[in-house]
């Protein structure tokens, strides 16, 4: 689809040296390369955290090269290449470029419709709810319904809209039940799934599981690693620290997504609070202007009575 993946492994004493580059088809121009040393056999290193969290990296930078490689003659390579801009738009969490986000996607499911678009779409829709890009959430909760249904339409569904569409049955939909069970279908065909663990999180969360959403948000984070999207992970592993009363551990979460992702308006309202809570004023003073200038109307107030306002996120 107009971008090679390559993989060069060389084994050494105990070691197994890997290299992985993405280049565009045509040309050879190297967009991106990482190399790293994991110990043990090729077989062992299947399970690795670190190859796992080479497998996003790798992943998230081909969505970055699509994203840059001129438009191709045929619609499938049209169709990665713009929800790849897509992606890495809406996970900046900047109202514009989610709204340009949605835009794209919409294009792509007029002109080349296929189960990632529909699913990235209904992952858009959560975003918006939570980032309050759109006010209307009972509209954006039933898009997202609508999307994530005609993405597991398509025949065979890929890990990735398994993934995808379980989070929505579970943070918008409220049924854990469900979410569990695609999300687990999308871990089985693809251990390393970032976005499954993301999922089984929330799906903990709503079934009082704390401990447990907790394990499975940081192994997300761990497997997304220093990718762009990583903040995500970081946001629900505070949230499930937030359930558990492990205030500092949910600062600590909240306070890395937040440094890595200063437009995610998400953890900025949770360590706002704990900032407060903890005695930290001048912390908290920062916290709450950067966040008025996401969401001029916030307040604590607001919180606690408007029934809208994504609170529990």
């Amino acid at each position: 689809r107009g971008v090679t993946v390559s993989v060069d492994c060389l084994p050494g004493d105990g070691l197994q040296f890997l290299r992985v580059s993405l280049s565009d088809s045509r040309s050879g121009k190297v967009y991106w390369s990482r190399s790293a040393s994991l110990a043990g056999s090729a077989v062992d290193n299947l399970e690795a955290p670190e190859f796992a969290q080479l497998a996003f990296q790798t992943a998230d930078a081909a969505f970055g090269a699509a994203a840059s490689t001129p438009r191709r003659s045929d619609a499938a390579t049209w169709a990665d290449s713009q929800m790849a801009l897509a992606a890495r738009a809406m996970f900046t969490f900047d109202g514009a470029r989610v709204a340009q986000a949605n835009e794209i996607l919409a294009g792509v499911i007029d002109q080349a419709p296929n189960a990632r678009a529909y699913a990235w779409r209904a992952q858009l829709c959560q975003i918006a709810a939570v980032e309050r890009v759109d006010a209307d959430w009972h509209r954006l909760s039933a898009e997202a319904d609508e999307f994530a249904r005609k993405a597991l339409e398509f025949h065979e569904p890929n890990p990735l809209v398994l993934a995808l569409s379980s989070q929505i049955r579970v943070m918008l939909d409220g049924d854990p039940e469900a979410g569990y069970a695609l999300a687990q279908d999308a871990l089985n065909a693809s251990p390393h799934n970032a976005f499954a663990y993301a999922a089984i999180c929330g799906a903990h969360l709503r079934a009082g599981s704390a401990e447990a959403a907790l394990a499975a948000a940081r192994k997300g984070a761990d497997i997304a690693g220093r990718s762009s999207i990583q903040p995500w992970w970081q946001a629900l592993a505070g949230l499930a620290a937030m359930a558990l009363g492990r205030h500092e551990d949910a600062a600590r979460h909240y306070q890395a997504a937040y440094a890595r992702a200063p437009g995610f308006g998400a953890p900025m309202r949770h360590l706002y609070v704990l900032h407060r809570a903890g005695g930290r004023p001048d912390q908290a003073a920062r916290v709450l202007a950067a966040l008025r200038r996401l969401e001029p109307d916030f307040s604590l107030r607001r919180i606690i009575e408007d029934p809208t306002y994504p609170a529990a996120t």
